[in-house]
């Protein structure tokens, strides 16, 4: 039932956004730093905490560009408590007007009582500027860790994230 009223919640998001009327398209060229705040989608909807450094390079149609993130989380895992997520991210994105679409692609690493663990990550965000340095967003990932533990302990973790930005 949580996951249910999580998933409503960020649809409802989405929805809004790109309801937003059209206007005169943004350059979202520029490098930007923030904070997020969200759940990991297993194990109870666990708090996610987080911090974003990022570029992005406009060309017209679309959009690429990367990030750095550093995630604090209660997380309990089947192998221990996952206390850090480090994320590295590509990210492929549209703009209409003012909102940006984008997909996002990297690799994360987590630390936490089972060691540390590598994953791909693999993820859709939706962003609209409030001013010409404000951003706020909502950001989807899956994690896919191979072995979590040392042991061959496969493990998916999807996180949802509400997320502002500065932008310089």
């Amino acid at each position: 039932m949580e996951h249910a009223r999580t998933y409503t919640l960020f649809a409802s998001a989405l929805l809004a956004l790109a309801g937003a009327p059209a206007m005169a398209q943004q350059d979202w060229s520029g490098t930007y730093i923030g904070g997020s705040l969200g759940v990991a989608t297993k194990a109870g909807n666990d708090p996610l905490r987080s911090l974003h450094a990022g570029i992005l390079s406009d060309r017209g149609s679309f959009t690429l560009g990367a990030e750095v993130e550093l995630a604090e989380t209660g997380l309990d895992t089947p192998s221990g408590h996952m206390e850090r997520i480090a994320r590295l991210k590509s990210r492929v994105g549209v703009v209409h007007g003012k909102v940006h679409y984008y997909g996002v692609f990297g690799l994360a690493r987590a630390q936490g009582g089972f060691g540390s663990a590598n994953a791909y990550v693999l993820g859709a965000g939706i962003a609209t500027r409030l001013s010409d340095r404000i951003t706020v967003s909502a950001e989807v990932l899956h994690h896919g860790f191979n072995d979590l533990d040392g042991a061959g302990t496969r493990y998916d973790l999807n996180t949802i994230s509400g997320r502002m930005s500065y932008n310089f």
